[in-house]
C-alpha cells in the first residue's frame, strides 16, 4: 500500500513540475445517463505536445495515475484506479477499455469481457468497440453472448468482416455447417483474398464430404497465398486431391512441396500413398525409406513401405523393413500381416501361417488374418496337389 502512495505522489509531482498553471475552478462533467451531471474541480491546467492548455481534473488525474500504473505492468493497481475513473464518469470509454486490457493481463477473459460490455452500453453503435467485445467473450468462453454482440453488429453493417468471420468460427465449431459457411462467404465478400478464410470454408467442405467443392476453394487459397501461406495451404489441397481420388494432382503437389522442403516426413508420405494408389509402387518407395529416415517412430511408413516392396517383387526387401516396424512397436497387426503377404508370395505358406496367428486377435486385423490363414492353407494344397501332378 505504501508503494501505490509513493507512486501516486511522484506522479503528481510529475505532472505539477510540466504544468504552466494551476487553477481551482468548476466544470460540468456529464457521466453516462443524459440527466446526470456532476460538478468536477479543475485542479490543474497543462500544455499538451501542440502547446495547447488542457485542465485536468480530479478524475483525468486519477486516470492518467492508471496508466502509469499500466506503464510499469502494475496490473492489480490500475485496475483499483481505473475502476474508480470508470465509477465517477461512466461515459470515459478509453478507460473502460484500458480495464479491460488490464483484466485480459490478469488472464480474467471474463472481466475484461464485462469492461467491454459496459462500454458498449455507453456507445451502443460503436461497431470497433462491439468487435472487441465479441472477442473477450470468445476468449470467456461466452459463445451465446458473442453470438449475440456479433449479430448486433451485422444489423449495423451486414457485411461486417470481423463479425462474419467469427460467427462462422463459432458456428463451424459447433459444426453447424450451412450458417459457418454462409457467415464465411460474407466475410469474404468484405476481404475477397482472406486466405484462412477459404481455409476455413474448404475444411467444412471436407468435414461435409463435399471434397470437389473443398478442392475449388483450396484451389482459389493457393491463388491468393502469400509465399509464407504457400505451402500450408498446398499441403491441405494435395491431401484434398488425395480425398477426391485425384492423384496425379496430388503426386504434382507434392512433389512440388518436397522440392521446397525435402525433409518434411508429412509431405513425403503423403507422395508415398499417391503413387501407392496409382500402382506406381517403384516410384513409392523412395518417399516412403526417406519417411522412415526422418521418423523412425511413424508405424505406417514401414507398412506401406512393406506393401510397395511386395508389389515390386523385392519380399525380402519387404520383411526387413517389416522386422525394422516391429522392433519399434512389438505386436503390431498390420505389420504382420504385410510380413505375411511376403510369405506368401515366396509360397512360404506355413511361415505366413505362424505369422499370421500372431495377428488373429486383434480387433482391426483380427477377421482379416483368420481369413488369410484359411487362404494360406488352401493354397498350400493346391501348390501341394501341382506338385503331385508334376511328379
Amino acid at each position: 500500500m505504501k508503494r501505490h502512495v509513493a507512486f501516486l505522489t511522484v506522479a503528481v509531482i510529475g505532472l505539477v513540475f510540466f504544468s504552466t498553471n494551476i487553477t481551482v475552478s468548476t466544470v460540468l462533467a456529464v457521466p453516462g445517463g443524459q440527466d446526470e451531471t456532476r460538478e468536477k474541480k479543475v485542479i490543474q491546467t497543462t500544455t499538451d505536445e501542440r502547446g495547447f492548455q488542457k485542465e485536468l481534473t480530479e478524475v483525468d488525474m486519477m486516470y492518467q495515475t492508471a496508466k502509469q500504473f499500466m506503464s510499469a505492468s502494475q496490473w492489480q493497481p490500475a485496475v483499483a484506479e481505473l475502476q474508480r475513473v470508470v465509477g465517477l464518469e461512466r461515459h470515459r470509454i478509453p478507460a473502460w477499455r484500458d480495464l479491460a486490457k488490464c483484466f485480459d493481463q490478469l488472464k480474467d477473459p471474463v472481466k475484461a469481457a464485462d469492461a467491454y460490455r459496459q462500454a458498449s452500453t455507453v456507445q451502443p453503435e460503436d461497431l470497433s468497440l462491439l468487435s472487441l467485445l465479441g472477442y473477450a467473450e470468445l476468449r470467456a468462453q461466452e459463445l451465446e453472448n458473442a453470438i449475440g454482440t456479433y449479430n448486433r453488429m451485422i444489423e449495423l453493417d451486414s457485411l461486417n468482416y470481423d463479425a462474419n468471420v467469427h460467427l462462422g468460427f463459432v458456428f463451424q465449431r459447433q459444426k453447424d455447417h450451412e450458417r459457418a459457411i454462409s457467415h464465411y462467404m460474407k466475410a469474404l465478400k468484405s476481404n475477397p483474398e482472406d486466405v484462412p478464410t477459404m481455409g476455413s470454408i474448404a475444411k467444412i467442405y471436407s468435414d461435409m464430404g463435399e471434397e470437389q467443392k473443398a478442392v475449388e476453394m483450396y484451389e482459389k487459397a493457393v491463388e491468393y497465398a502469400s509465399t509464407e501461406q504457400k505451402a500450408n495451404i498446398l499441403s491441405k489441397l494435395g491431401a484434398a486431391y488425395i480425398s477426391d481420388k485425384k492423384f496425379e494432382k496430388s503426386i504434382a503437389v507434392f512433389e512440388e512441396l518436397t522440392v521446397v522442403n525435402p525433409d518434411n516426413p508429412a509431405h513425403l508420405y503423403n507422395l508415398g500413398i499417391s503413387y501407392m494408389q496409382l500402382k506406381k509402387f517403384s516410384e513409392a518407395i523412395p518417399p516412403l525409406m526417406k519417411v522412415i529416415e526422418l521418423k523412425p517412430e511413424f508405424i505406417g511408413a514401414y507398412q506401406q513401405l512393406g506393401v510397395s516392396y511386395n508389389e515390386s517383387a523385392k519380399y525380402n526387401s519387404a520383411i526387413s523393413t517389416i522386422k525394422k516396424g516391429l522392433d519399434m512397436a512389438p505386436g503390431n497387426a498390420g505389420l504382420y500381416v504385410t510380413w505375411a503377404t511376403s510369405l506368401e508370395k515366396m509360397k512360404l505358406f506355413d511361415d505366413a501361417i505362424a505369422i499370421l496367428q500372431k495377428a488373429v486377435n486383434d480387433p482391426q486385423y483380427g477377421s482379416y488374418a483368420k481369413k488369410q490363414i484359411d487362404r494360406q492353407i488352401k493354397l498350400k494344397d493346391r501348390e501341394q496337389k501341382i506338385k503331385d501332378q508334376q511328379m
